[in-house]
């Protein structure tokens, strides 16, 4: 399980973590993936998405507020476009929730159907519609910015990646593409630099070379980790501990929760 509370008087919202994927495994799987020590200098941009309106429930606006109170505000009017490098994803999934039945076969040989799992060959997953349960998925992203224009060939000169010429001339033959120079991961075409929903005009200088102010340049999300797959199971008032505000699995009325205070 995760706490994660607000000091000094909270409140504590408790989860349950379902998955979760640490940094190196989510590199291992990458391609190309991304390091920087001085994109971690910064706070990231912090998106909520499927979190609702004014209208949505209490406890799911609770855990918005959470979310983004965990991270320092980014000034939009003040801050560096420098600074900007990374943007971390809290996506909410409200979905039914799987109550699980245990199959047996009598003596007669007809099947009944029981809430007991100790059978785990025989346990269905049976979704209730009218129960909804609150997942919130958690990703971590560089911002990776590509200038576009550039011929790719150009780009990676510019990069310091210089091909293998050997075959070759002149440089020339390789910039108008003579076929001859050894291709290599970093010929293959860049999707961010393909896709003009991506492109943005800087204003003002960004990291990498070539991404310059007022220059158009190709913006890319790049995983870095960790991954988290929670779901919410209480929320308290108090720091790790008070009253429960919200219980995924226990539904009390005011009277109830009316009488429990008497009693304590």
């Amino acid at each position: 399980n995760l706490r994660i509370a607000r000091p000094p008087a909270g409140p504590t919202l408790l989860f349950n973590v379902q998955k979760f994927s640490l940094c190196r495994q989510i590199k291992a799987v990458q391609r190309r993936p991304f390091s920087s020590k001085v994109a971690m200098d910064h706070p990231p941009i912090v998106v909520t998405n499927n979190f609702g309106d004014k209208d949505i429930a209490p406890h799911v606006k609770l855990m918005r507020i959470t979310f983004q109170k965990m991270f320092p505000a980014v000034n939009v009017a003040t801050v560096r476009l420098s600074d900007v490098r990374r943007v971390v994803l809290f996506n909410l999934i409200q979905q039914p929730v799987a109550v699980h039945t245990h199959t047996s076969t009598d003596a007669d040989g007809d099947t009944n159907d029981t809430g007991d799992n100790n059978d785990k060959n025989n346990n269905k997953a049976i979704s209730t519609s009218n129960a909804m349960e609150d997942v919130v998925e958690v990703r971590h992203y560089a911002i990776k910015a590509t200038p576009v224009g550039v011929d790719r060939k150009v780009r990676r000169v510019v990069r310091t990646k210089i091909p293998n010429l050997g075959k070759l001339n002149d440089i020339a033959e390789y910039i108008v593409g003579s076929g001859n120079a050894m291709s290599t991961a970093g010929d293959v075409s860049e999707s961010e630099a393909e896709d003009e929903t991506t492109h943005v005009v800087l204003s003002e200088k960004y990291t990498g070379k070539g991404n310059n102010k007022s220059q158009k340049s190709a913006l890319k999300l790049v995983e870095i980790g960790p991954r988290l797959r929670m779901k919410l199971v209480k929320v308290e008032r108090g720091l790790g501990g008070g009253d429960v505000m919200y219980h995924a699995f226990i539904k009390k009325t005011a009277a109830e929760v009316k009488a429990q205070k008497k009693k304590v």
